[in-house]
């Protein structure tokens, strides 16, 4: 028996040293791009998020500022006149607190002997002292007087 040499072919050979050439280089593309993708998507969550908290820091200040502002002025109203809102004309004021604001649904004042007033946007099928309201009121004007009329 004669030892014979294994015969490679040459499309073989050939083919075998392009895999062997590319693989390493089709595999460092894929790690390239995949790391530099991963970057750039971390860069553009960051401008995102802090994109997104800056509006909604914005929205919520635009939506409370003109409610504090109109507490300050109530609590300066207060201060200066304690007796205010214990008169029927306060609910005056407080009408256009809620009629001028859509994001304010009630304003009222409480005092500490435990009266009460209020002005709120009335809710569709809402009622007061179980009675419906009619049907074209739009705001709705509460007043309890825990002073017994003494005050």
């Amino acid at each position: 028996m004669r030892f014979q040499k294994p015969v490679i072919k040459l499309h073989v050979t050939i083919s075998l040293i392009f895999v062997l050439l590319t693989l390493p280089v089709l595999v460092t593309f894929v790690v390239v791009n995949y790391r530099a993708n991963m970057a750039l998507s971390e860069k553009y969550t960051e401008q995102f998020i802090r994109s997104a908290v800056s509006d909604t820091v914005d929205a919520t200040t635009r939506l409370f500022n003109p409610m504090l502002t109109t507490v300050r002025t109530a609590a300066t109203l207060m201060r200066d006149q304690p007796d205010y809102f214990r008169k029927s004309y306060s609910a005056d004021y407080l009408y256009e607190i809620v009629a001028q604001n859509e994001a304010i649904y009630a304003a009222y004042v409480s005092f500490s002997d435990g009266s009460f007033r209020q002005v709120n946007r009335r809710v569709k099928n809402s009622s007061a002292l179980g009675e419906p309201l009619p049907a074209q009121a739009r705001f709705i004007s509460r007043y309890i007087d825990a002073t017994g009329g003494k005050g």
